[in-house]
C-alpha cells in the first residue's frame, strides 16, 4: 500500500483585487454616478425654468409698462368688456389717437394685443382661453384701470418642468382726468 505524502506547497500571492472587492467598488461608484447625474439634470432643469421665468417677467414688465404709460397719459378710457380696453390720447397738437388693448388668438394660444399687434413675444401667451372672458384683464372704475393677467410660456416640451407662468397686476390712474 502506498502512503500519501503531503508536500510542502507554497501558494503564490498575486497582487490584485478579489471579485468581491471589485463588485463593491463598482456598486459604490455606480451609486455615486447616479447621484451626480441626477444633480446635473436637476441643475439643468432649474436653469431652464429660470430662463423661462426671466423671459416671462421681461415680457410681462414690458406689457405692463406699455399699458401703464398709455393709461396714465390718456384723455379717455373705456372698458368695453372684461378683455377689451380702449385708451384715447391727445398729443400737443390736438391730434387724437386711440389704442385698443384686447386678447387675440384661438383657444389656449391667447395673446395680449395693442390695435391687433401682439405686445409680447411669440412664445409668451396669456394663461387663459381667449373664448372665455373671465377672469377679467381690465376693469375700469372712473379714472382708474386695474390690469390683471397671467403670462405663461411653454418650453421645449409640455412637461410640467418646461412650463412656467407669472401673474401681473397693477392699478393705474389716468393723470388728465
Amino acid at each position: 500500500m502506498k502512503k500519501f505524502q503531503i508536500s510542502n506547497f507554497k501558494f503564490q500571492i498575486i497582487p490584485g483585487f478579489t471579485l468581491i472587492e471589485i463588485l463593491v467598488s463598482v456598486t459604490i461608484l455606480s451609486i455615486m454616478a447616479i447621484f451626480i447625474v441626477q444633480s446635473i439634470i436637476s441643475v439643468i432643469r432649474a436653469n431652464a425654468k429660470a430662463e423661462l421665468l426671466r423671459e416671462i417677467k421681461q415680457n410681462g414688465d414690458y406689457a405692463m409698462d406699455v399699458l401703464t404709460r398709455k393709461i396714465q397719459n390718456a384723455t379717455g378710457i373705456t372698458c368695453d368688456s372684461s378683455s377689451r380696453l380702449t385708451v384715447v390720447t391727445t398729443d400737443e397738437n390736438g391730434h387724437t389717437t386711440s389704442a385698443v388693448y384686447n386678447t387675440a388668438g384661438a383657444d389656449n394660444d391667447c395673446r395680449l394685443t395693442e390695435n391687433g399687434t401682439p405686445i409680447t413675444s411669440a412664445n409668451i401667451t396669456l394663461d387663459r382661453n381667449c373664448a372665455n372672458p373671465n377672469p377679467a384683464l381690465f376693469s375700469c372704475s372712473g379714472a382708474t384701470v386695474t390690469v390683471d393677467f397671467i403670462l405663461k410660456q411653454t418650453g421645449a416640451s409640455a412637461a410640467p418642468a418646461d412650463i412656467a407662468s407669472m401673474p401681473f397686476k397693477s392699478t393705474v390712474n389716468v393723470r388728465s382726468q
